[in-house]
């Protein structure tokens, strides 16, 4: 299926292909039951997501998959020189759909250890990869997954670099992941702020593909009525401030319109890398 293009300030915004014939390639519904009948009540989730090139670079490296078939969302920034980046986020996005089947029917603790253990398989086949082919050597990839348990009422995330997952909650948000990045690194170690201030950003300590295996940061929560999650790459939050996130966010109801805007507001302060941002809402049966 072709993947369509909106042009927002003078940048091009492209969202990812559609999965399937039944799943937008900006919106889906995830969940099912029915509250007044005989079925069990689930948990349902609107979900959204678009992915733009910015205003500076030639070639998008960010990567984003919608699976709400399996309760699944993820996003990966990649990077390498020539076609590396691409290929890498592309790579680690789709081997996170493969090795995670049967997350549905896991318990939370073990959705957890398939996560992550999923993670490892996608950074083993980027670094394979990464050696057998010279174009690509070298390349890696961030990657942050989401999964959603529509029966359990749970939230389960993993997570290697520096993109980062909030979850909106009673008008606040929240970072749930803490960016595997040298300027982090420093900040925790207690250095004072003049010194991990003049940290490179860019810095990520922690990858997928650029060593053979990698450490998995994991964790798990129950789910509030009306939560939103937002996945989002550093494009995202290197161009704007947490409160202009937040008030997007709260200001549309649409998902899509808010991913949309989103990327128009980072786009317009000037767009320095690639944007990716996936929001997922959660609803409660009555």
């Amino acid at each position: 299926m072709p993947v369509s293009s909106a042009v927002t300030g003078g940048c091009v915004i492209r969202p990812a292909p559609a999965l399937d014939a039944d799943i937008s390639p900006f919106c889906s519904i995830q969940g099912g039951g029915s509250p007044g009948g005989g079925g069990a009540s689930v948990w349902r989730f609107r979900s959204a997501g678009l992915t733009d090139v910015g205003c500076v670079r030639l070639k998008n490296e960010d990567a984003f998959s919608l699976r709400p078939d399996r309760g699944l969302y993820v996003v990966a920034d990649g990077m390498g020189g020539h076609r590396g980046g691409e290929v890498a986020s592309r790579m680690a996005v789709d081997g996170v759909e493969d090795f995670t089947q049967i997350l549905p029917s896991m318990t939370s603790e073990e959705r957890l250890e398939a996560l992550a253990g999923a993670f490892r398989l996608c950074c083993s086949q980027v670094f394979e990869r990464g050696v057998s082919d010279l174009d690509l050597r070298h390349m890696g990839t961030t990657l942050l997954a989401l999964h959603l348990d529509e029966t359990a009422g749970r939230y389960s995330i993993a997570h290697v670099g520096d993109s980062r997952a909030y979850r909106i909650r009673e008008k606040r948000m929240e970072q749930l992941t803490e960016d595997h990045s040298l300027r982090n690194e420093a900040k925790n170690m207690g250095a004072p702020e003049a010194q991990w201030s003049l940290v490179p950003k860019s810095i990520i300590t922690r990858s997928i593909g650029t060593f053979e295996t990698v450490r998995v940061d994991t964790l798990s929560g129950e789910l509030q009525p009306e939560d939103v999650f937002l996945l989002c790459t550093d494009g995202l939050t290197d161009a704007l401030r947490n409160d202009a996130i937040l008030g997007v966010i709260l200001a549309h109801q649409d998902l899509q319109e808010a991913c949309r805007e989103l990327i128009r507001r980072a786009n317009e302060g000037g767009g320095p890398d690639n944007i990716t941002a996936v929001l997922v809402r959660a609803m409660r049966p009555a």
